[in-house]
């Protein structure tokens, strides 16, 4: 079939054997179905914006950069996206035809709404641990008048005993001459830092990070010696575990997002794969529903997937609205959503129409 207005257009089966109520029970079926397409929409949406992030992180996981989004059918089939809808099937393993369709409906609003809370909890895992990977990325980038010193301080440039004391000093590089000239000399009255006892422990492209050791008991009176001097005192104890953590923190952290993430795409692979399963058989159920409630029963329609292009919808609907206006309802053939006597608030057509927004290109079931 081809309307000379779409890319193409697919048979949708739809079971006409669905399992429904009275009209009353439809008409609120109508408005759940509402409410569980727009939560599967959401949900399938989120994690596939979620999988393309991940897709970013060069971590050694054949196939994952070729990735595209597909629906796994079986157990030895998978589908893309677009295969799946035009060549979609009831899956009656999932969804038994025996049961009422409101049963169904609530399967998979509960099943939508369990995976939507668990893919909560796994992406703010990635996303927490990614975020402490940044925090000790920047530090490790900071000055070293701002950045953890354990892990550059070892045990070995430390002196501590009952009169002595190791004080650890950062000089900007243009003052390095006059600490190395006056440390031990001329920064207190009295020669109380032990001579030649400076040590440069590490230097980035601003500092110069020194250690000396001075008389305890004139500890403070060096440090407000070296504050005047434009000196800058880093306050530091020495800790065996803390520095063993520093060293390991960062790879270790990497390895865990590395596994994390492998772990997290995979099962967001499945979960986008359910959650668009389940969103198109929400679709099939929204239409058989709707269509009952405008012709009547026993069912008899004809379901289609049409695949739009853009700029062509308003001519596809009103071919639409020219070849089916023998079905419109006399009563509510002239309304339309801004008439007052109109009850329900919205546009009526001759036919049953739900859109399904897959990337850029949406594709309309009618």
């Amino acid at each position: 079939m081809s309307l000379g207005l779409s890319n193409a257009v697919y048979e949708l089966n739809i079971p006409q054997k669905l399992r429904h109520g009275t009209i009353d029970e439809l008409l609120t079926l109508s408005d759940n179905l509402q409410k569980y397409d727009v939560l599967c929409e959401s949900t399938e949406s989120r994690v596939l914006r979620f999988l393309v992030e991940m897709k970013s992180f060069n971590v050694q996981n054949k196939g994952d950069d070729e990735w595209i989004p597909e629906v796994i059918v079986s157990e030895d089939r998978v589908d893309p996206v677009h295969a799946y809808l035009t060549a979609f099937q009831w899956d009656e393993g999932q969804y038994m035809l025996n049961k009422p369709v409101q049963e169904l409906a609530e399967t998979i609003h509960k099943k939508i709404a369990r995976y939507e809370e668990e893919f909560r909890q796994k992406s703010q895992k990635f996303i927490t641990l990614n975020h402490n990977i940044d925090n000790l990325q920047r530090k490790a980038e900071g000055s070293l008048v701002v950045k953890p010193l354990d892990g550059i301080i070892g045990e070995e440039n430390i002196v501590e005993t009952e009169y002595l004391s190791t004080i650890f000093v950062v000089v900007p590089k243009s003052l390095s001459s006059e600490w190395k000239k006056h440390y031990d000399e001329d920064m207190l009255d009295e020669p109380f830092v032990v001579p030649d006892s400076s040590v440069e422990i590490a230097k980035d492209s601003e500092y110069i990070l020194y250690s000396a050791i001075v008389m305890r008991k004139f500890k403070d009176d060096f440090e407000l010696a070296c504050q005047k001097r434009k000196f800058i005192v880093r306050k530091f104890e020495y800790d065996p575990e803390r520095a063993n953590l520093a060293k390991m923190e960062a790879s270790a952290l990497l390895k865990d997002r590395d596994e994390t993430r492998r772990d997290v795409f995979e099962w967001c692979k499945m979960c986008f794969s359910e959650c668009f399963s389940a969103w198109i058989h929400i679709k099939a159920m929204r239409t058989y529903v709707e269509s009952v409630l405008r012709y009547g029963v026993p069912p008899q329609f004809v379901s289609l997937l049409i695949k739009v292009n853009p700029r062509k919808q308003k001519k596809l609907h009103r071919f639409f609205k020219d070849n089916y206006k023998h079905l419109q309802d006399e009563d509510f053939g002239a309304m339309d959503s801004n008439d007052a006597s109109n009850p329900y608030g919205m546009e009526f057509h001759p036919y049953v129409l739900l859109t399904i927004n897959t990337d850029d290109q949406p594709l309309l079931k009618l």
